[in-house]
């Protein structure tokens, strides 16, 4: 009978263990897992880095252009046309052959002074000069006075000739006006073309219509929250200065964005695309970035940091005590900011803000 308790009783035991083992080795399959440490939630931030920047608060802006009337471009010299570089909605630029007379070829240059005479060796003046700064622009190295030299000569005969060897380089005795079409601008664009290859023309024919020149670039819109300091606006690759009011004034200016405006495209160095030029629209338009001419050094912080914002700025806090800043800008996850008080020397690091935390008072 004793023998028969114990039999049961070790069978019960080992009932119980199995069961427990059981249970446990289930219980990995059952419950959830435990992700590991490096997928954990992460302990909340208690302050952040305050980081020293460079900031040039460069803004992505729209640009309206106005130009006047179209204008004619004429040839030079009469005879029968041999080779014609016009094309509607083509470009012709400065320093480029657009056409030959008689297989002769002509040049397009853009100079201050349109060329009315030959202009013999030795000879100056303001249309010297005119052709002087031009071929300087082009590549040659010359100075923007003087007379017609040797070297202005074989500037210009390079122009004429760009694929011949030094050494077989035609020699020019004068400036031949009746060689060279003025242009403008450096750089137009072309509405319609008025000759054919083959044609027969006369001394003053028009060679085609090109777009008015420019006269004014302004900005359609000025952000209100700019940071103080002069500025330059940046379109497809041509940068210029804006005044205050978001406008190009300088003619210079001007005159480099010509190319831009006939051209009629492009993307604005990572401002999008849009056309420069419609000929259904009478105020055409191109997206620009208008940006600092000098970068400002500034502080960062994530926009976290910052309570208490209003128009005026906004507040930090470090160690109870809270800092007046000045928000200059946002982007990429930072607020840029400088503080209120110049003389304020920034920890580095402040504190997340606090629920009850409103206002810049101290704490």
């Amino acid at each position: 009978m004793a023998e028969t308790r114990i039999g049961l009783f070790t069978a019960l035991t080992l009932g119980a263990v199995l069961l427990l083992l059981t249970g446990a080795i289930g219980s990995q399959y059952l419950l959830p897992p435990r992700p590991p440490a490096t997928l954990q939630p992460a302990n909340a931030a208690q302050s952040f880095a305050v980081e020293t920047a460079a900031f040039d608060d460069a803004r992505t802006v729209q640009v309206t252009f106005e130009a006047g009337n179209d204008a004619s471009l004429t040839l030079p010299s009469g005879g029968r046309v041999t080779h014609s570089a016009c094309a509607a909605d083509g470009t012709l630029r400065s320093g480029q052959l657009v056409a030959s007379i008689d297989g002769q070829p002509v040049l397009a240059l853009h100079t201050s002074i349109p060329l009315w005479q030959n202009l013999a060796s030795e000879a100056e003046g303001a249309d010297v000069d005119a052709i002087r700064v031009e071929l300087t622009r082009l590549g040659a190295d010359l100075n923007a006075t003087g007379k017609v030299n040797d070297a202005v000569l074989e500037a210009l005969a390079r122009q004429f000739y760009p694929d011949v060897d030094d050494d077989e380089l035609p020699e020019f005795a004068e400036v031949p006006s009746a060689r060279i079409m003025w242009l403008p601008t450096p750089e137009v664009t072309m509405r319609t073309c008025a000759v054919t290859l083959g044609a027969s023309v006369e001394t003053g024919a028009e060679f085609g219509k090109v777009a008015g020149n420019l006269t004014s670039a302004r900005i359609d819109a000025l952000p209100l929250d700019l940071a103080p300091g002069a500025r330059t606006l940046k379109l497809s690759g041509v940068t210029v200065p804006v005044d205050r009011s978001g406008a190009v004034t300088d003619a210079a200016a001007l005159q480099e964005l010509s190319g831009v405006y006939s051209r009629g495209t492009e993307e604005a160095d990572g401002a999008g695309s849009g056309s420069a030029h419609s000929n259904e629209s009478k105020k055409p338009s191109a997206p620009g970035v208008l940006a600092l001419v000098e970068n400002s050094t500034v502080s960062a912080v994530p926009p976290a940091a910052v309570f208490g914002v209003s128009e005026s700025g906004g507040c930090l806090t470090s160690q109870g005590v809270s800092i007046a800043i000045n928000i200059v800008g946002s982007r990429l996850g930072k607020t840029y900011f400088t503080p209120v008080d110049a003389g304020t020397a920034l920890p580095a690091r402040v504190d997340v803000p606090k629920p009850t935390d409103r206002t810049c008072a101290s704490q």
